[in-house]
């Protein structure tokens, strides 16, 4: 299964075509390749074959007239570079582009996006480093790599999985739409027992959203303890309202009892807005 190689939207009189030595590009750690797996091998076969059909994105870091000569950082281009490193190569074709730490950031995730190796907790971690690294707003997020803020919130939402959350969800290969139902559980024991149950029924997507939902409402604590914890409460409500009354502010208690909720409404009048409506009051009258 071969690459599928995009091309960034780069102005043409932004970006330098040029032979790079391999040696003189850094890479910044922390991102993996997928070597080993069916797709990085089969691009080192073609990039063996037929060389870097796609060029590189770099941007320079320190001039060729600089005592280190010219050093560039990898923007875009980790599969294909490590797969010319394997095949031998020496220099690879690349367009060396101007841009800053965040452009270059906001590129590198536009690229990632349609790279078969990046899994939905690579591309959140990437998306969750540029909002913290860049203080960047999901809208901003959003408008710089071309995709929904909704798209941007689901991504970042994944950062609350642990470490073996994680690695359960990819080794069982759950979906991200059915990960982000999960979510909904918040203890992290009570929801790893739930996508256990998910893989082991094979659930959908709407079959793992009941379930969930049953599972939090197994979750709600039993009437008994909620009705002498709101009984607790219309007590402390009631003190409330006496100590209201008795300093002279004009307060009213409203409360509606509905089969899934309680609304309790307390309403104290402004000060200026009762001499207001008194002043009228007397305004309209006769004389």
């Amino acid at each position: 299964m071969k690459e599928r190689l995009v091309s960034v939207p780069i102005p043409r009189n932004d970006r330098l075509s040029a032979i790079v030595p391999i040696d003189r590009i850094c890479e910044e750690e922390g991102r993996d390749v997928g070597e080993g797996t069916e797709a990085f091998l089969a691009l080192c076969e073609s990039v063996r074959k037929n060389g870097i059909l796609q060029p590189l994105l770099l941007r320079r870091v320190c001039d060729e007239k600089s005592s280190f000569g010219g050093i560039y950082l990898l923007v875009a281009g980790r599969r294909r570079l490590a797969a010319a490193r394997k095949a031998g190569h020496k220099a690879v074709p690349c367009y060396i582009v101007t841009m800053d730490a965040k452009e270059a950031a906001l590129t590198a995730v536009v690229t990632d996006m349609d790279r078969v190796s990046r899994n939905m907790f690579e591309l959140s971690d990437a998306i969750e480093e540029m909002r913290v690294r860049f203080h960047m707003s999901i809208a901003e997020i959003s408008i710089g790599i071309g995709k929904t803020e909704i798209y941007i919130a689901g991504k970042l939402l994944l950062q609350r999985y642990t470490c073996e959350e994680r690695g359960y969800i990819l080794r069982n290969r759950i979906p991200e739409d059915i990960a982000l139902v999960l979510l909904q559980i918040r203890d992290p024991a009570a929801r790893l027992a739930a996508m256990r149950q998910v893989c082991e029924k094979r659930m959908n997507r709407t079959v793992a959203a009941d379930y969930v939902r049953s599972v939090l409402s197994r979750s709600v604590p039993s009437p008994k303890n909620s009705l002498s914890d709101l009984q607790f409460f219309y007590n402390s409500v009631d003190k409330l309202m006496d100590a209201l009354r008795h300093s002279g502010a004009n307060a009213d208690l409203e409360r509606r009892e509905y089969a899934e909720e309680t609304v309790v409404t307390i309403r104290v009048a402004h000060r200026d807005a009762r001499r207001c409506v008194q002043e009228k009051n007397l305004s309209g009258q006769k004389i």
